[in-house]
């Protein structure tokens, strides 16, 4: 009998320890950065990372795909290596156990290391590209900051392609809601796209041009 309730306590504790890793995909925000990380149909990872500040001078601002992640126990892999941006840099973190905080490092080409903690982020509220449409047209005349603060807190159910994002870059009013709509079409990638071809409206407060770059990867 002795036996028998050792057997049991022994069980319980194992079972009990047994606590599954967290998954990492999600959103996550740290100190001028941003890194998105989805799976696809099959299982496979992909990841976005944005950067407010790089070296040497740290004012350049990046937005890339990882060229590779892994995710192995805890530990967070991510490098990226995309010549359509010039960059390359590797990030190596750990999980952890609650799965709320990345704790990890940023390395650079150039031998350069920073410490990089990451938080996961709250769902956004969902919005389809023509509601993202919809919700331009209602903050035009808006400053640039407000409406900055708007895209930041919505994610895109569909993905927002190319001619799209230029078309709905003529819409704002600077680089701060300029950077969070190429974030938010980034993020989109990995979404499909709406089955109803999307139509522009004929709002005039839209068609203004305006020089801005876009994340040349959304196809």
């Amino acid at each position: 009998m002795r036996i028998l309730a050792l057997f049991l306590v022994l069980f319980t504790s194992c079972a009990c320890g047994a606590q599954p890793v967290p998954d990492i995909a999600g959103n996550w925000q740290g100190r001028q950065s941003k890194l998105k990380i989805a799976r696809t149909g099959s299982g496979d990872l992909r990841a976005i990372l944005h950067l407010e500040a790089t070296p040497p001078d740290y004012r350049t601002p990046l937005i890339a795909p990882a060229s590779s992640i892994t995710f192995d126990g805890s530990i967070l892999q991510i490098s990226i290596d995309d010549l359509q941006v010039g960059y390359s840099l590797n990030y190596s973190g750990k999980l952890s156990v609650d799965g709320n905080t990345i704790s990890g490092t940023l390395s650079y080409l150039t031998g350069e290391s920073l410490p990089l903690v990451l938080f996961r982020a709250f769902p956004t509220k969902p919005i389809t590209v023509q509601e993202l449409e919809v919700l331009l047209t209602q903050l035009s005349g808006r400053s640039d900051s407000i409406v900055a603060s708007r895209l930041h807190s919505f994610q895109l159910t569909q993905q927002l392609d190319a001619a799209t994002l230029a078309h709905l870059l003529n819409s704002l009013p600077g680089p701060k809601s300029t950077d969070a709509l190429d974030i938010l079409a980034a993020e989109s990638t990995f979404l499909d796209p709406p089955q109803v071809k999307f139509q522009f409206s004929p709002n005039p407060a839209l068609q203004h041009s305006r020089q801005s770059s876009h994340a040349p990867w959304i196809t």
